[in-house]
Order: structure tokens, then C-alpha cells, then sequence
């Protein structure tokens, strides 16, 4: 299974970020985001290329907790992430695009 985990926080003007998941349940709570692993479980789908599946994703901002799956595109520089709750269909997808 694949993780994700937070390596780096960038500053934005005006805003100040926090330093660890105070909103977050066990064994997430007061963890500094910084290092923490905010995505795990994720799996290839063995039957679509490019595919995972069984994702979960803790936002460590609000502290909850969503499924997840992750789509690539064939050159593996976009990469859209879908989290939601319970189904699919109701959730939000965020695209990523590597630098070259």
C-alpha cells in the first residue's frame, strides 16, 4: 500500500499556518502536521492502469477523515485525487500537475 506524508508547508500570504492537528481524532490528536502522515491504505486497481483505490485522507486542518482514490494520467504527470464520504459521487477532486 502507498502513504502520503506532509514534507513540506508553504507559506501564504496573510496566513499563518497551524503547526499540528488540533481538530483531529486519535491517534492524529495535537500530531505536528509537519511529518504527519495524512494518506494511507492506497492501492493499485489491478484491473484499470494508472488506478488506486482504498485510499484514506485525514484533512488536518478541519480533522476529518475521508476515502479516497487517486487517477494518473499515461505520462504520469497529472494526478487527480477524488476524497469523499460515503460514495464517490458526492465528494471533491483536486488535479496536481508535476513540473517538469
Amino acid at each position: 500500500t502507498y502513504t502520503a506524508t506532509v514534507v513540506k508547508i508553504l507559506p501564504r500570504p496573510g496566513y499563518t499556518p497551524k503547526e499540528t492537528c488540533q481538530n483531529c481524532p486519535a491517534p492524529f490528536t495535537n500530531k505536528p502536521i509537519l511529518g504527519l502522515t495524512v494518506l494511507w491504505g492506497l492501492k493499485a486497481t489491478p484491473d484499470k492502469p494508472n488506478q488506486y483505490e482504498n485510499a484514506r485522507l485525514i484533512d488536518p486542518l478541519s480533522g476529518k477523515i475521508y476515502k479516497g482514490k487517486i487517477k494518473m494520467n499515461a505520462d504520469g504527470r497529472m494526478l487527480t485525487m477524488r476524497g469523499y464520504v460515503g460514495i464517490s459521487a458526492i465528494g471533491r477532486s483536486q488535479t496536481w500537475i508535476r513540473e517538469k
